[in-house]
This record gives structure tokens, C-alpha cells and sequence, in this order.
């Protein structure tokens, strides 16, 4: 889903609609990337590990990127509130993920 994401932004910058396809393009491109690196195990699936409180703080702060230039580069006049909604709501979107995303950990069995 996060490739979509990203290659929709893609699209929509060779389209000249920046305001869109930039937070698109940065949350697309992130989110995928976390997902890649949890899936094949470039994170430990320790808990509380240094890789992953990097890994989430990266992706935070690629959220507040999106919702950051979603707000500069949102056009003025009827579409700005739709403009600043979506990148919200992406960057919303990116930041639970960030947070909620980690795979379930699993409590050790002692023997």
C-alpha cells in the first residue's frame, strides 16, 4: 500500500500538483521502508531496541515532514482546507504506524 501511496505522489509531481504529491510521496516512501525494514528483519524484534526507537523516530519525524509541507505548499483560495486535510490525515496516518506498527511482541517462555 505504501509503494501505491508513494508512486501516486510520483505521479502527481510530473502532474504539477505538488501540494499533494509531495506529503504523498514522503509518507508512501517512508511508511514502505519501515515496513520493508521490519519484514526482513533489518529491526531486532527485541524490545525497547535502539534500531527501532530510531526507526519510529524516523518515521514521526517523516510524518510531521509530510503534515509540514503539505501546509507550505498548500495552494490559497477553496482548496487549501482540502490540501491541509489530506496531508493531516496521511501524516496522521504515518504516525500511528510509527507508534502501532511494530510487530506483537511475544512474552518468552522460561524453561
Amino acid at each position: 500500500m505504501s509503494w501505491r501511496l508513494a508512486w501516486s505522489g510520483a505521479a502527481g509531481l510530473d502532474q504539477d500538483v505538488p501540494a499533494l504529491a509531495v506529503p504523498s510521496l514522503n509518507v508512501g516512501v517512508a511508511g514502505a521502508v519501515r515496513a520493508l525494514s521490519t519484514v526482513t528483519g533489518l529491526l531486532p524484534t527485541a524490545t525497547g531496541g535502539a534500531a527501532r526507537r530510531v526507526a519510529r523516530g524516523a518515521t514521526l519525524l517523516a510524518a510531521v515532514a509530510a503534515l509540514a509541507t503539505g501546509l507550505v505548499l498548500a495552494p490559497d483560495g477553496m482548496d487549501r482546507g482540502f490540501v491541509v486535510a489530506v496531508s493531516a490525515v496521511l501524516a496522521a496516518a504515518l504516525a500511528a504506524y510509527a507508534v502501532l506498527g511494530d510487530p506483537a511482541r511475544r512474552a518468552v517462555a522460561s524453561h
